[in-house]
Order: structure tokens, then sequence, then C-alpha cells
């Protein structure tokens, strides 16, 4: 875990927790230095699910602040042998239901590496790592320049893992959702807002249309190699979509995300909803249209401040 434990925010994790790289690091420095040919590489890797057993529990600790402090929750979701057994007979009804993908391995100073695990620069040209963990041409361990090379991975990883997490389907009709409930919030902080249970209804039209433009934009963006984007989001149309992710909610959590009431989508939960929503947090701008910016800005400045 990027973060030392679970993201309880759902969100995409920018902050590294360096003990277990620095390890790494050093690992790699000590090899060097006393002729262990033995190459150490990071290999990013993202686990992308369209539902979460614990979503519930998560989000309400991140709002309370109180993440840090609790790893092990007593009462969550996972606890329960009912919430178990709904969770994998929806898993098992769902197509694509979770993605782990794997990024390409760099080396312990955030180089890229060819088949045969050499690093290049960025040039592409073939370099020796070792030269980064020798003084005047002679090896050593040194912790304080070690460190400065794990900080440096701290800031490297997280953007490879930004790029290599693929949208489901799921996130994408939350962050929808949710945009509308910013927008129709005026008056609200984060907090405030999420206690509007079922006060804020949707058009059902507007809602496919915006999911359908928001998928648009992120198929433009894993074009340009920002982001991925998962198989079910890429091949179904937008009603299509709102109507699986409604389903795959439905019954699922113990509180309703967000149902359908005529010709409108109610959104019932918006905790839930903020969890599977910020997935796409780093991208809400992007995604959305002049007539949803003020939205999409208000998202990415309150939650993932």
């Amino acid at each position: 875990f990027p973060g030392g434990t679970r993201s309880r925010s759902g969100m995409v994790e920018t902050h590294l927790k360096l003990g277990l790289a620095g390890t790494a690091v050093e690992a790699f420095a000590r090899n060097v230095t006393f002729g262990v040919k033995r190459p150490v590489f990071f290999v990013p890797a993202t686990l992308n699910y369209a539902l979460c057993l614990e979503a519930e529990t998560l989000i309400e600790d991140w709002l309370k602040g109180a993440g840090a402090a609790r790893y092990i929750i007593e009462d969550d979701e996972s606890s329960q042998i009912d919430r178990v057994t709904a969770f994998f007979k929806k898993l098992v009804s769902l197509r694509s239901a979770m993605v782990v993908r794997f990024g390409e391995p760099i080396d312990p100073f955030g180089n890229a590496v060819d088949a045969a695990g050499g690093s290049l620069a960025p040039d592409g040209r073939s370099i020796d790592p070792a030269t980064y963990v020798c003084r005047r041409g002679v090896p050593s361990v040194d912790a304080t320049r070690d460190a400065g090379y794990t900080r440096e991975l701290g800031e490297i990883l997280p953007r490879i893992y930004s790029r290599e997490t693929v949208v489901m389907w799921t996130h994408l009709v939350a962050h929808v959702l949710y945009r509308h409930l910013v927008a129709e919030s005026a008056g609200y902080d984060l907090f405030g807002r999420q206690r509007r249970r079922g006060e804020v209804a949707m058009d059902h039209a507007q809602l496919v249309r915006e999911v359908g433009e928001a998928r648009d934009r992120l198929l433009e963006l894993e074009s340009a190699n920002h982001v991925r984007v998962g198989p079910v989001l890429r091949n179904t149309a937008a009603a299509e979509l709102v109507t699986q992710a409604l389903d795959a909610w439905r019954g699922y959590h113990t509180k309703t995300v967000a149902r359908q009431a005529g010709s409108e989508v109610v959104i019932e939960d918006p905790n839930l909803l903020l969890y599977y929503q910020n997935r796409l947090v780093g991208l809400a701008e992007e995604l959305a249209t002049e007539d949803t910016l003020a939205a999409a800005r208000r998202i990415t400045e309150e939650v993932s401040r």
C-alpha cells in the first residue's frame, strides 16, 4: 500500500510511505558495495475494483479524520458474514469487477529498465545504476545519500500510480452524480454536503449525457497516457453504464448509494458516492465541461486538500 494502509478516502495515493522504498534502495547499495550481483527493481501495481467491501467504514473513518489511527476496524463490513457473502455473490455477477495493472518496472533511482533488466537514461541510453552509489568510483552505503534517492522515488512512484490507475464504471457514474450534488449544494461545505441524504436528484437523461461526455474525455486522457480505462467503461453505452452502476450498488451496501425514481436518480448516500468518485478527484477538472467546471473545481479544492 503506497500510503502504508488501505486508501480510506478511495483516492489514488499521492504521498508514499518511504520506509519500505528506503529499505530497497539501501539493499541495492549494499549489494553493489559487497559485490552481490542482485539487481533491485520496483514494479508499480494498481488494484482497481468496481465495488469495495468496506467502503462505508473507510470513507466515514476518513471523514472523521481518524484513518491514521485505525487500521483494524472492529465493526467494518468485512467482519460481517452476510456482507462478505453478498460481496462475493455480487463480485461473480459483475463483468470486470477487479483489474490488477502492473506498470513498467523501474530501478531504485527511477530509471526505466529494458527487457534484460538494464537501466535506461531518459534518452534511451544504457546506464549503470551502480554509479549512483559510488563516490569517486568506489561503492558505499551512505544513509544520507540513499535517503535523498528514496525521497525522489516518493515523488516518482505516485505519478506512475496515477497513470496506471484503471477507471471503472462505478467510479465514473459516482463522479458525475457527486459533481451534480456539489453543483446543487452551493451553500454547503464538504461535511454539510455529506448530510444531504435523499435531498438532491439528477435528471436521468442528463446523467446519461454527462457520463458519456466524461467517458469521451477519459478516452482522450488514456490516449495521452495519463490514465487507463476499464473494459466495461470503454465498451458499454452510457445509459447501460448508469444502469449497471446503480445495480452494482443496489442490495450490496447496507445503505442505498443512489436510486432511480421515475425520470430522476436520487442521491441517497453522499458518503459512499464520495468514496467511489474519489478515484477521479485528480482528473475532475479535465473531465468537466464549461457548465460543470465550477463544481469540479470545488471537488478538487475540498476533497484533495
